[in-house]
């Protein structure tokens, strides 16, 4: 499960005056406790003095991460809905939410394009846009 955790950090700027600023984080984690503990390991290196002010459960179902050079590139959420025929001969839908990194939302279509080609199911991409999402944090063993 996807965990967005957000920590507020103090930074300075082009020039030089100190200002709040908030950064999200995508934790793969079992836990809001594992989050936690995987947020704070991660910030001491990252930043200075911080503070962790939300932890919420994500609503994204999987990450799609680039081989682009990582100064270029942003994180996109892309929603797709698909429908399947259900026992009664209705259609029901579903949405499946992707986190994917691209250097535009076009960039982030063709990956969608390229992962959904081969479903038989039908499909639409309903729903673009660009993330606030710094950084993805996986789940390592």
């Amino acid at each position: 499960m996807y965990y967005e955790v957000k920590i507020k950090t103090l930074e300075v700027d082009e020039i030089g005056k100190e200002k709040c600023v908030t950064h999200t984080f995508l934790i793969d984690s079992m836990s809001f406790t594992e989050a936690e503990a995987r947020i704070i390991e991660h910030a001491k290196v990252y930043a200075g003095d911080y503070e962790v002010i939300s932890i919420a459960r994500s609503k994204v179902n999987e990450v799609i991460k680039s081989d682009a050079d990582s100064d270029e590139v942003k994180f996109f959420n892309v929603t797709v809905v698909y429908s399947e025929e259900i026992d009664s001969g209705k259609r029901k839908n579903y949405k499946r939410y992707y986190l994917v990194e691209s250097q535009n939302p076009d960039g982030a279509i063709s990956i969608i394009q390229e992962e959904w080609k081969e479903c038989v199911l039908d499909w639409d991409i309903i729903m673009v846009k660009e993330s606030p999402i710094r950084e993805v944090l996986e789940y390592k063993e």
